[in-house]
């Protein structure tokens, strides 16, 4: 070993260490032995092969550079399981450097020394051998283009949990986008806003609140604080925007105001300064029923205690517009002439008895 690094020109070598399952153990050894050289270690399938002395034990080991080890782990798509060595639990044991899963078409850098809980059913030693490896190796050399920039496997492909993902959501066992506002959600994660609504199961705003038009399930879920209900079979209630002054309303949360007064399908929104309702009468299009209109002009019924019209006293066969000037005149005998005055008003006694004409 010294006889090859010695010959190194302008030392332009590099040393590195490679090996695969208990063989990645040696390599990330002589790493430590081989420190000065600051070699490089590319383990396949690699154990855990650094141990602290108790689980409290948080001393760093100056002798390793982790961001010049490469974990390489497999990882197949068709069944859908990891390589179980890698991730095998052992007494105070550690990996330590960059941990890349690989597919064959794909990579997914999970970043430096990562600690993250796993489904165990995931982890499968069928894709354990020489076999896998290199013939995914290869295939993975004849497909990609390097260097390979990649934070995550992208959207469609299987994952295990969250942080396998580019998007940061692994969804049943698939990568996926977060989602938007209104879609369904039972976690936080989910949402594009981080927001899941525990109400509807459905992602928020980043407010955590609803839009106008959006789906509710109480007034607190609306950032107007008013929900209602719709025709809509599929979305009952949406959020709507509170009522003003003299609007039609059922209750008092429909209000601007926080009133609303009336009779049963007669409500409506009263201001806040007159919770009594009085200022909301229109004198000509509503009034109280307490109130009966009035107009002076109208005709009123006769008063039984009106008096009649007056009724002259000559017989029918006589009146003054008949009699004959030849016979009667003022000149004549006062005896033989009607007088041409007006005529006398009838008895008080007819006066109740005969009918208005």
């Amino acid at each position: 070993m010294y006889d090859c690094l010695n010959s190194c020109e302008n030392e332009q070598c590099e040393l590195v260490f490679t090996g695969g399952s208990q063989g990645a153990g040696p390599a990330t050894v002589a790493s430590i032995v081989w420190r000065d050289y600051n070699p490089l270690v590319i383990s396949f399938g690699g154990v855990r092969a650094l141990y602290r002395l108790s689980p409290l034990d948080s001393t760093v080991c100056e002798d390793i550079n982790p961001k010049r080890h490469f974990r390489m782990v497999g990882n197949d798509p068709f069944l859908q399981v990891i390589d179980y060595i890698p991730y095998q639990w052992a007494f105070f044991a550690d990996h330590i450097g960059h941990e890349i899963q690989f597919d064959g078409e794909t990579m997914n850098y999970l970043g430096i020394n990562p600690r993250f809980d796993r489904n165990p059913l995931r982890y499968q030693l069928i894709i354990h051998n020489h076999i896998w490896y290199t013939n995914t190796m290869r295939s993975m050399y004849s497909s990609m283009c390097f260097p390979v920039a990649s934070r995550g496997w992208t959207d469609g492909h299987w994952c295990d949990a969250d942080l396998d993902c580019e998007s940061e959501l692994c969804y049943w066992n698939k990568c996926s986008a977060k989602f938007g506002v209104e879609e369904r959600c039972s976690r936080n994660e989910e949402c594009q806003s981080a927001i899941c609504n525990e109400n509807m199961g459905r992602c928020a705003t980043d407010s955590g609140l609803m839009d106008i038009g959006m789906r509710c399930g109480a007034d607190e879920d609306c950032i107007s604080g008013r929900c209602v209900q719709t025709l809509n079979p599929l979305d009952k209630t949406t959020c709507a925007e509170t009522l003003g002054t003299d609007e039609k309303c059922y209750r008092d949360e429909d209000c601007l105001s926080g009133v609303c007064g009336g009779f049963l399908f007669r409500r409506r929104c009263w201001p806040e300064d007159d919770p009594t309702g009085d200022g909301m009468f229109d004198s000509e299009t509503e009034t109280p029923e307490t109130d009966l209109p009035t107009n002076s002009s109208a005709p009123t019924s006769p008063s039984p205690t009106t008096a009649a019209p007056s009724v002259s006293t000559l017989p029918p066969s006589v009146s003054p517009s008949t009699t004959n000037p030849t016979t009667a005149s003022p000149t004549t005998s006062p005896t033989t002439a009607a007088p041409t005055s007006a005529p006398t008003s009838p008895p008080k006694n007819a006066q109740a008895t005969k009918n208005p004409i």
